[in-house]
C-alpha cells in the first residue's frame, strides 16, 4: 500500500472511533509512558495539542507538570516549512490556528519561550500510522521529519491506537524513524 492509501484508510477508520474510546486510549497510553524510567529522567516533554480524533496529550501534560517537568508544544512556520517548540504554563495559553484544513492549537512565540530538546527529553510524535520498524506516516507536511533530523539524540515516541500500527509501511529516505511506540495495549521499543 502507498502512504496515500494508508492515510485515507486510517482517516476513515478514525471516523468510527468514539470520544470515549479516544479518552480511554489516551489515559492508558499516558499510564504506560509515565511509568517508564525514560519519562522519569526527562526534564521537558515535547507534546502536540491533539485535534480531531488524535490521542489526547492533555493527560500526559497534566501528569508531567505534577512531577515538575516542563511541557512544550509546536508552532508551525509554514512559510519556511518548519516547526519550533515553546514551553507553556497552561493548555489554556494555546491559541487556535488554521493550517490547511486543520485547526491546530499552538503557542504564541511572543508570549512563550522557545526550547530545544536535550538528550534525556522525550518528544511525542503524532502520526496517522506507525510500523514495528519505527517508520511513521504523518499528515504529509514533513515538519516533524525535518525537526527530528536536527535532534537525533532526543527520544522520539509515537503514540497511537492499535489499529494505526502496521507490521510495515512505506518509508522514504527523508523519513526519520522513531524510537518507540505506545498504543493503548502495548509499548514497543527499541527498534
Amino acid at each position: 500500500m502507498t502512504k496515500a492509501v494508508i492515510r485515507s484508510q486510517i482517516k476513515q477508520k478514525r471516523k468510527e472511533v468514539t470520544a470515549y474510546e479516544i479518552d480511554r486510549a489516551s489515559r492508558q497510553i499516558t499510564s504506560q509512558i509515565t511509568s517508564c524510567k525514560r519519562f522519569e529522567d526527562a526534564e521537558t516533554i515535547f507534546l502536540y495539542a491533539a485535534f480531531n480524533v488524535e490521542i489526547q496529550t492533555r493527560f500526559l501534560d497534566e501528569f508531567a507538570r505534577s512531577k515538575g517537568k516542563k511541557t512544550a508544544y509546536p508552532k508551525i512556520q509554514s512559510d519556511i516549512g518548519e516547526i519550533s517548540f515553546y514551553c507553556i504554563n497552561s493548555l489554556k495559553e494555546l491559541q487556535a490556528q488554521s493550517y490547511r484544513t486543520m485547526k491546530i492549537y499552538e503557542p504564541d512565540p511572543q508570549l512563550h519561550k522557545k526550547v530545544l530538546p536535550a538528550k534525556n527529553d522525550i518528544i511525542i510524535v503524532p502520526g496517522l500510522a506507525f510500523d514495528l520498524q519505527g517508520n511513521r506516516i504523518g499528515y504529509g507536511g514533513g515538519f516533524y521529519d525535518k525537526y527530528l533530523k536536527s535532534y537525533p539524540e532526543v527520544y522520539k515516541l509515537g503514540i497511537c491506537m492499535d489499529f494505526q500500527l502496521f507490521n510495515q509501511i512505506p518509508a522514504e529516505v527523508f523519513d526519520v524513524k522513531i524510537d518507540g511506540i505506545v498504543t493503548e495495549t502495548s509499548y514497543y521499543l527499541p527498534f
